[in-house]
């Protein structure tokens, strides 16, 4: 329940605080002493995110210099890169097939490209689909850029190749390709 207070009381407590800021030599109150030392920590949590999307891409673009020679992880990220340009050649493929021997009635609809990505929880829901995304737009440099799309009804992750303006990218996903593109990949004026 609130507390109601009396005109003499809510004057009295006025003048009790108004006294204190006066002592406090107009200092702002503790309570919002922390907010100004919070700000602080923005700066250097931005620059700790950018250089954690630099290091994480580093190991998208040679994950042998990263991670060595003989390492598991390595040979992975290489597999990975090698499903994803194989799916584009295969989606590729399919479509200039429709184009030459389709017709508006026969053609085919909806190729279904069956990829090791789209089973790897690390793309699927971890995250790091983006760093492969990215690596593909920039180094690969095909027309379409690839995209995980998850269908409900299957309970299945589809991998399919749309032009970059029809993306369908969350903020952070943005905001990682704008580092990327910014260190990585500049564009020249």
């Amino acid at each position: 329940m609130e507390k109601t207070l009396t005109l003499g009381q809510a004057v009295s407590d006025f003048e009790d605080k108004f006294r204190r800021f006066r002592k406090s030599g107009g200092k702002d109150p503790q309570f919002l002493e922390g907010k100004t030392k919070e700000a602080d920590f923005i700066l250097p949590e931005k620059e700790r995110y950018k250089k954690s999307v630099i290091e994480t891409y580093k190991k998208f673009i040679s994950p042998f210099q990263v991670f060595g020679k003989s390492s598991a992880i390595a040979d992975q990220l290489e597999r990975d890169k090698e499903n994803l340009v194989s799916a584009y050649n295969l989606y590729h493929a399919v479509h200039e097939v429709n184009q030459k021997m389709g017709s508006p009635e026969t053609y085919i609809k909806s190729p279904v490209i069956e990829s090791p990505l789209t089973k790897r929880e690390r793309y699927t829901t971890g995250g790091e689909f983006i760093y492969l995304q990215c690596w593909f737009m920039y180094e690969h440099k095909a027309e379409l850029v690839p995209q995980l799309e998850y269908n409900e009804k299957t309970d299945n992750w589809k991998l399919t190749f749309v032009p970059k303006k029809r993306l369908h990218a969350t903020t952070s996903d943005l905001e990682i390709d704008s580092i990327i593109q910014e260190c990585f990949y500049p564009v020249s004026e």
